[in-house]
């Protein structure tokens, strides 16, 4: 179970890296993810976030290849675009709604940040959100049918919803990864000090708006 799971995920974390930054650093940084902490014990653990991680990197990789395609072949690009929307339909079935937010947020961010007004509609939203419905109404309508409106409340709402805004299972204060964090992200923690180091003196060569 280990393996599976985290070679999917490390592979999809490697594709991710070799596009956005086409340099020979990319194993690495699936490695580091691949073996700290964290993720290595989540990976054994049967919970809805694993698979919904792997969608959402599913999604975002789509959304790297289409960014990467838009000027030079924009109907390569399109598919890669129509590809997003089935995967954030199958993150909702993952886990409500909380699974399209996810990467709604990553890619309106992206495309606020690049200020790529044009690369909204050629995402073309509109086809798109009918392609995720196509996947998540077949399940929803009945489900709904047969056990009722109270259904979609508890299922939209309150699983998701109500867990992000006044959780009412794992309710944490506002400083708890100040003190998790330093132990799940062993053994790669040491490291970070002089990442930062390096980052500091190669602030003025970094483009940090470099496009795809």
């Amino acid at each position: 179970r280990f393996g599976g799971r985290n070679l999917m995920r490390s592979a999809l974390m490697l594709l991710l890296a070799a596009n956005v930054t086409a340099q020979s650093g990319s194993p690495i940084r699936a490695g580091v993810l691949a073996t700290s902490l964290l993720f290595a014990l989540s990976s054994q653990i049967a919970r809805m976030d694993m698979p919904m991680v792997l969608i959402i990197l599913a999604a975002l990789y789509c959304f790297v290849r289409f960014m990467e395609l838009l000027v030079d072949s924009p109907r390569a690009a399109g598919r890669w675009a129509l590809a997003i929307y089935p995967l954030v339909g199958l993150s909702f079935l993952t886990k409500g709604p909380i699974g399209p937010a996810i990467p709604a947020f990553i890619i309106g961010s992206v495309l606020l940040w690049q200020r790529d007004w044009g690369a909204v509609m050629r995402l073309r939203p509109f086809t798109g959100t009918l392609l995720a419905l196509a996947v998540v109404l077949p399940w929803l309508i009945p489900a709904v049918h047969q056990a009722g409106i109270w259904y979609a409340n508890v299922i939209i709402l309150q699983q998701s919803v109500g867990r992000a805004i006044n959780s009412f299972s794992h309710g944490r204060p506002f400083y708890y990864y100040l003190y998790t964090f330093p132990v799940t992200f062993l053994p790669w923690l040491f490291f970070l000090p002089a990442a930062f180091l390096w980052l500091w003196r190669q602030q003025e060569t970094l483009d940090w708006r470099r496009p795809f």
